[in-house]
């Protein structure tokens, strides 16, 4: 409180006033930036979403979050959270208001197109970038020939190499990345 005296035009009269100020609370929680690492979330109303780079353990992701002044949030999202399914996460006010906000995050689906490896039965499988070479025992019925190929993580190989395939020429095997654009021609 500050006093103020304010004295009349005859001198005589004094009249004291105290003045107090009060400030009232924020009553705002929210959130203002939602990042993980060096990318920023999608903030719509009080929907967060975020997609992380292929291989991220979406189950012990952190957050780094720019919040409205004098507010806090729970849970704390600096804290290794499981982000398997979308999480509630609460702002709450200098004046207590609470504000719930539901983030999303979304694995960037994979690039990876690559025949990882090959069997033939006892077949030599020797192979590189874009060309494989099998070595088969003699008088093996190549117009037949089934192979176990192990391909990246959420690819597609076509045509199928569990099914008859004729190998009396050479057969072209295409892998398709999960995210449907990248490829690779064996």
């Amino acid at each position: 409180p500050v006093k103020f005296t304010i004295n009349g035009k005859n001198g005589t009269t004094k009249n004291t006033y105290t003045v107090t100020v009060k400030l009232e609370k924020n009553n705002e929680a929210n959130i203002v930036t939602w990042k993980v690492g060096n990318k920023t979330a999608a903030i719509s109303g009080t929907d967060i979403s975020i997609t992380v780079a292929y291989g991220t353990d979406i189950k012990t992701i952190t957050a780094t979050v720019e919040i409205t002044p004098k507010a806090k949030i729970s849970p704390d999202p600096s804290q290794a959270t499981d982000f398997t399914n979308p999480v509630d996460f609460t702002g709450t006010a200098e004046d207590g208001t609470n504000k719930t906000y539901k983030v999303k995050v979304k694995l960037r689906k994979s690039n990876q197109a690559k025949i990882l490896s090959c069997k033939l039965w006892t077949a030599l499988d020797i192979y590189n970038t874009k060309n494989i070479t099998i070595i088969l025992a003699n008088g093996t019925d190549i117009k037949t020939i089934i192979s176990d190929v192990k391909i990246s993580p959420k690819a597609n190989i076509s045509p199928d190499p569990s099914k008859k395939t004729d190998f009396t020429s050479p057969v072209d095997f295409t892998v398709t990345a999960e995210d449907g654009t990248t490829t690779k021609t064996y």
